[in-house]
């Protein structure tokens, strides 16, 4: 495919400039004979319109370019719940964040929790994982854990995973403290 050839040897530029990780990824796809085997031509210029988008995007369209998005946590006590907010992407990088800071609220004898992820645009693996081991962690205290998911894309990872019926999800924390 003349794009994927195109773009095969810009790898030295891509790297010298600092190109984030998914859009390296994005390029080593595109040049690697094997993909081309996986990926239909409907894929690779979906790809190639994806790879351009990092490196230049249009007018009007924001493309995050940090690797590590910022991540917003605070809590309020409310109707006896302790409602921890997250704002940002849930990750690999932005876990270890949030799990110290629902640690320290567990620590502080704050057993009734309502972690509020109305806020979270996105979130993978290892933020399922995250809250699993809390809901573990705050039943050893006979205490509860409720989710708030607000965003279709970030619900439908606990459908899809069926950690819906182990964890307890409410679309407000309102609802979530009755």
């Amino acid at each position: 495919m003349a794009g994927a050839d195109h773009i095969a040897g810009g790898r030295y530029v891509l790297d010298a400039t600092g190109a984030s990780r998914s859009t390296l990824m994005i390029h080593d796809m595109l040049a690697d004979p094997e993909w081309a085997d996986f990926l239909t031509n409907e894929d690779k210029r979906a790809l190639i319109t994806l790879f351009w988008m990092h490196i230049s995007p249009p007018q009007g369209i924001a493309v995050r370019r940090t690797m590590h998005p910022e991540i917003a946590i605070s809590h309020r006590d409310e109707k006896g719940w302790t409602v921890v907010e997250v704002h940002g992407e849930v990750d690999a990088h932005t876990v270890p964040q949030i799990s110290k800071y629902v640690s320290a609220c567990i620590e502080a004898g704050r057993h009734h929790l309502i972690v509020d992820l109305a806020g979270v645009p996105f979130m993978d693996s290892t933020g399922l994982g995250l809250f699993v081991r809390i809901g573990k962690r705050i039943r050893t205290h006979a205490a509860d854990l409720r989710l708030v998911i607000t965003n279709p894309n970030v619900l439908q990872i606990f459908h899809i995973t069926n950690l819906h019926r182990s964890l307890q999800i409410y679309d407000s924390a309102e609802a979530a403290m009755e």
